[in-house]
This record gives C-alpha cells, structure tokens and sequence, in this order.
C-alpha cells in the first residue's frame, strides 16, 4: 500500500522543485540584463580609454593600496557569506536528521503488532452438562426459597406461642399468677436454635452431596478432555514503495542541484553589480597638462600582510573546528576556487611609449582551463560520492533495525524454549502426583522449534551488506586524502606577479575608505551572525543528542513492559494448569464421598464440611492470586499510558522549540 506520508512528502518536493526552477529563471534573466549592462558599460569605457590614448594625458587614479584592501575585504565578506549559507543548510540538515527521527520512532512504535487468537472448540455434551447443570441450580434455588418461606412461618408461629405463653392469665375463681420458669424458656430456645442449625447443615450436605455427585457422573460419561488451543500471529510489516523512493531521491538530487546552480547564480549576479557600480563610478577625468614621465614602484606593506596571513590562519583554524566530513569537502573546493583565481589574476603588465597593453600568460590560461575542468570533475564526484552515503546510511539504518528485529525473534524463541521446558517439569511432576488415581488423563504436548530458513538468508546477505559498505568507506576515505593532497599542492605553488608602471600617477582618495569601513561593518555583521548560528548548531546538536537517548529509553521501558506482560501472561497460564489440578482434586474428592456413603451419616457430614472449607479455602486464594494479577497488569497499562503521555509532551516541546529556532 502507498503510504501517505511519502505521498506527501513527494508533493512537497515537487512543489519546491517547481519554486527553484522559477526562482532560476528569474536569475538567469537578471544576469542577462547585467551583462547587457556591462558590455555597455565596457564599450564607453574603451572608448573613453581610445580618446586618451591620442593626447597627452594625466590620469586621476586609486590608491592602489587601498584598491587591493577593498579587493580583500570584499573576498572576505564572499567567504564569510558563503560559510553563513553553509552553516544555514547545516541547520537544516539538522532540522531534517531530528524530523527523520521522530518519525523513525513513530514507526518503531507501531511498527510490529502481534495478535494471539484463541480457538476454542465448543463441545456439544459439554454444552447440554451445562444446561443440565444450570436446570438443576435453578430447581435448587426455588427449593431453598420454598424452605426459607417456611423457616419464616415456622419462626412467626414460635415467636406467637412465646408471646402466647409470656402472657399473664388471670383466673377469677383461683385468683392465682401462672408465669413460665425463665430458666425452661432458655433451654427451649436454645434447643430450637441447634435443631435449626443442624437442619440447615443437613440441608447444605445434602446439597453439595448432590452436586458432587452430579459432577462426578457428568465427568464419569465425558471421559478425558483434551483442549486444543490455536495461536495465530499476525506480524504486520510496514515497507515504502521501490518506485516512490526512486522518485524521491531523484527529487532531492534535483532539488540540491537547484540549490547549488542558485547559489552560483546569485553569486555571479553579487559580482555582476559590483563590476555595474564600479564602472558607473569610475568616470574619465580629461585633463590636458605637462605630461611628466614618473617611474613609480609599488612595495608590499608588511602590514596588510601580516592581517592578511592573520586572517588566513584565523580561517584555517575555524574550518578545521566547525566543518566535518562533508563540510570539509565543500570548504577544499572553496580553497581550489579561490587558487584558481589567484592564478588567473595573473598578468604581466609592460607599459612603453605610454601605451599599457595588458596579456595573459598562455600558460597560465592553460593551466587555469585544466584546473577548472578538473574542478568540474571533482565536484561531480563528489556530489556522486555524497547521493551514495547518504543511500549508504540509509541502507544501513535499515539494517541495524533488521538485526534489531532478528534479535527479539531469538529472545522470545528462547522463552519460548524455556517455557516449554518448564512446563514439562511441571507435568512430570503432576504425571508422579497421580499415579495413585483410578483414571489418569495424559496430555503430551510436543514442540519443535527450528531456525527458519529465510532469516538465515537475510542475515548472510545483512553481513555481506555490512562488509561491502566497509568497503566502499574505505574507498571514500581515500578519496578524500588525495582530495587533501591536490589541495596541498595547489596551496604550495608560488604565484609571480611582474608589474612595470611607466606612467605619470597622481593618487586620489575618493569614497573608497568609506566603503572599506562599510564591508568592514559588514563583514563583523557576518561573523557575529557566524557565532550565532554556531550556537544554534551546538544546541540542536545537544537536543537530538537528548532526542536520541530519550528514544533510547523509551524503547528499553517498552521492551520492559512487554517482557513484564509476557511474564504475567505465563504466570496466568500456570494458574490455569492448577484449577486443573485442582478440579482433577475435586474429582478426586468427589470418588471419595462416594466411597464415604457407607460410612456414619455424622461423620460423613462432618468430613465433607472440612474438605468442603478447605476446597473453599484453596479457590479463595487462586481468586485472591487471580486479582493480584490483574491488578498488576492493570498497573502495569497505566504506567504505559504515563510513558505516552511523557512521550507526547517531550515531543510538543522539541516541535515548539524548533518552531522557535526557525523563526
């Protein structure tokens, strides 16, 4: 069956595919626009540049200096902006690893249900004994009503003679007080008194006399009773669709893909506006003066390069602490990017006669083509290599929960074993207890257990699963350290810069220390924002923790109901095999009052009312051990609903939280 859950989840992907398709439409027209503009831009600049070249010109230039800080402060808030939207998609990541989770215990849940049904067969004979039974009960009631009605007449006349005799008669010719002796009136009453006692012993004798006696004639004719019980049970084993899941990693790939190629459009477009600004702000001063031919030669500062080395470090040392596996690769094609660039910016100016003219190395260009198309190929791989672990990690989730399964199989199968065991103890020593009886019922029991063949299967192909996936983490370990390697390499290589000035330059210093404070501000926003989504990190990171061991719990507490409750369930069985026994007892007693006829009818009473008590006595104490079970297992269901209940509000209260924290 499909399951909804999935179904809407497919939905929702594909609603946010649709979105981001949108979305990249727009930015894919917003970037046609800009290059529009630059191009634009760019042809009255060469042509301003064209009209320079013909007169003798002295152009107002930018610090340098400053130029290249400006430069810096601006890759600086690019990477700082970059780790923010990275750290950002770790958030939801994270959001998604704790969803996941609920639902996987949801699932877990209510995932087996096991029903036991009991098949009892009904017997025809049994059926009419009942009847039979419940006619005679019935006569017997209206019997003992008949003989209370006249206990009441017969007390109401003795209570009218009493008063009859206690009445004072005075004779007029004796004129004499006859009153009755107090001490003969006591004797009477006393005597009434046992006479009615003695009747209604005779009465309750007679009674189970009977009883036992109609049971025991009724057990006599039915012969041995075998009771055959059927138990069925039905595992329910929830499974998603192959075809659905197919759908929705392609709908995830596809949706990352979108992500990604948005972000790059984004990017590209930041960059764009920043080229549109500068080239809107950078006009031609056209001045005609004295040219003076000025050979300046521009130095390093050893200070911007100390910041610059100490910002590297500080980098270097926030990757290595806020990034893991998955993060770190991301981080070394950032490195590899940001290598290229340099590499590319490259050039060897040559200025003669006034003239600049501007080349490439070939070299270098080559070299920047095989790096890029290189870089290319290793996100690819990368990527490839990502939709495998992430397939990886689910496959193995389902195998730890398989093994989880095959476990409790095996622990039930051996209390299985050992409640067989225990049960034929139980009745060898019944089978010793009657030996002596002149009817014997033998009920043999046999059960075989095996191991069954189709989980042998799952769990060879569970551990060959396990060691293909060792494997193939073997194979991205190493990946990754020759990721690593280029990495170091590419750090290593010294890049030559040769720049010859052969121009008259007079410094002047616009807005550019304006807007150097400003990215500057920017960029302390960017890291203070960085701290802060750390700490949201670090905190979701502690709740699934907390999540996890509360599941981790609450799974132990359940598996403990439900050995507790199988216990129970054996013990009432036990209970069940005694009123056996027992009733086998009473047939027992039931052949001895039979034998006892012959014998004095006081002493036959007296005997049947002490084997009547103490079988009285011995039913009270199974009733009484009856209800202590069931008292227990009733407390044992309302620690169940408290567990629930504890359950449901600790996931209100994550679901709040996270409703928080995304707002």
């Amino acid at each position: 069956e499909p399951d909804k859950a999935q179904a809407e989840e497919i939905l929702k992907l594909k609603e946010e595919l649709e979105e981001l398709k949108r979305q990249e439409g727009s930015r894919q027209n917003e970037m046609a626009l800009l290059r529009c503009q630059i191009t634009a831009l760019s042809n009255e600049k060469i042509r301003d540049q064209d009209r320079v070249t013909e007169k003798a010109i002295v152009k107002m230039q930018n610090d340098p200096q400053l130029e290249m800080d400006y430069k810096q402060l601006q890759e600086s808030k690019q990477r700082e902006s970059m780790l923010r939207h990275k750290q950002e998609e770790e958030l939801r990541f994270l959001q998604d690893k704790l969803k996941r989770l609920e639902k996987e215990r949801a699932m877990a849940e209510g995932k087996i249900t096991v029903k036991e049904v009991l098949k009892m067969e009904k017997d025809v004979a049994t059926e009419r004994e009942v009847n039979e039974l419940r006619r005679q009960y019935e006569e017997e009631k209206a019997k003992a009503r008949l003989n209370e009605r006249e206990k009441g007449e017969l007390l109401r006349k003795i209570q009218a003679l009493e008063e009859e005799n206690a009445t004072v008669i005075v004779q007029e010719k004796v004129r004499e007080i006859i009153r009755p002796d107090p001490q003969a009136e006591n004797e009477v009453a006393n005597l009434r008194l046992e006479v009615m006692e003695q009747e209604r012993r005779y009465l309750g004798g007679e009674e189970q006399l009977q009883a036992c006696q109609d049971e025991l004639t009724t057990l006599k004719s039915r012969g041995p009773r075998v009771e055959v019980q059927e138990i069925i049970k039905e595992v329910i084993k929830y499974k998603t669709d192959a075809e659905t899941e197919m759908e929705m990693q392609r709908l995830r790939d596809e949706i990352v893909d979108r992500t990604r190629a948005i972000e790059r459009a984004d990017l590209e477009i930041y960059k764009l506006k920043q080229e549109i600004e500068i080239l809107k702000e950078a006009k031609p001063h056209i001045q005609v003066k004295e040219v003076l031919q000025e050979i300046l030669q521009y130095r390093e500062d050893r200070q911007t390069k100390e910041e610059v080395e100490s910002l590297r470090a500080q980098l270097v040392e926030e990757q290595k602490k806020h990034m893991d596996l998955e993060r770190e690769k991301k981080q070394q094609e950032e490195i590899i990017r940001q290598k290229e660039e340099e590499l590319s910016q490259v050039r060897e100016k040559v200025v003669q006669q006034e003239v600049v003219k501007l080349e490439q190395d070939p070299t270098l260009k080559s070299e920047m083509n095989t790096f890029s198309q290189n870089i290319e190929n290793e996100l690819q791989q990368i990527d490839s290599l990502r939709t495998e672990m992430r397939k990886l990690q689910r496959r193995r989730s389902h195998l730890e929960r398989q093994l989880e399964d095959l476990e409790k199989e095996r622990k039930a199968r051996r209390e299985a074993e050992l409640e067989v065991q225990r049960l034929k103890i139980r009745l060898s020593e019944l089978e010793e207890q009657e030996k002596d009886t002149a009817e014997k019922v033998t009920v043999r029991q046999k059960v075989i257990l095996q191991q069954d063949p189709q989980q042998e299967k799952e769990h060879s192909l569970l551990k060959l699963e396990l060691e293909e996936e060792k494997h193939k983490k073997q194979v991205l370990q190493t990946e990754l350290e020759a990721l690593r390697k280029k990495l170091q390499a590419l750090e290593k290589m010294e890049v030559k810069e040769k720049v010859v000035f052969s121009e008259s330059v007079q410094v002047e210093k616009g807005d550019t220390e304006y807007e150097i404070q400003k990215l500057k501000n920017s960029l302390d926003e960017e890291s203070r924002r960085k701290v802060q989504l750390d700490s949201d990190i670090n905190r979701l990171e502690a709740k699934l923790s907390e999540m996890e061991f509360s599941n981790s719990k609450s799974s132990k507490e359940l598996d403990f109901l439900r050995e507790e409750n199988h216990k129970l369930h054996i013990e009432k069985q036990n209970l069940l095999l005694e009123m056996r026994s027992l009733q086998s007892e009473i047939e027992l007693t039931a052949m001895e009052a039979q034998d006892l006829k012959s014998m004095a009818q006081v002493d036959r009473r007296i005997n049947l009312d002490t084997r009547f008590h103490n079988l009285e006595k011995e039913l009270e104490d199974l009733k009484r051990l009856s209800r202590e079970k069931d008292e227990e297992i009733e407390q044992l269901h309302n620690r169940l609903q408290t567990v629930a209940f504890k359950r449901e509000q600790r996931e209100n209260h994550l679901r709040r939280s996270i409703g928080v924290i995304d707002r």
